[in-house]
């Protein structure tokens, strides 16, 4: 895998810090920052679905936290908020083998 684009990472990280300050509509358009400028970023992706998450959209947020596990198979963080997005939707089989 190649190294991120130092733009992505810290789009990612402005992402995690604005939802750490409960700033969901800045860490979302962080995140669409992470995943625009390096699709090919796994932890954008999760970051983007975990904001999706935590503003109440699993919908939104199952897709982009599978992509993340698609590019990083060991990515724990992706994995747990997906089975949570697919938790919250009701699909608890398929929860259960995310983790």
């Amino acid at each position: 895998m190649n190294a991120p684009k130092i733009e992505a990472v810290a789009a990612k990280d402005d992402a995690l810090a604005a939802l750490r300050r409960g700033d969901i509509a800045a860490a979302l358009a962080a995140a669409e920052r992470a995943v625009a400028t390096d699709v090919t970023y796994p932890e954008g992706w999760a970051a983007r679905g975990t904001v999706k998450l935590v503003s109440g959209d699993a919908a939104g947020a199952e897709p982009d936290l599978a992509r993340a596990v698609e590019l990083k198979p060991l990515l724990a963080e992706a994995h747990l908020n997906r089975a949570m997005a697919l938790t919250g939707l009701g699909r608890l089989d398929s929860a259960e083998e995310a983790l």
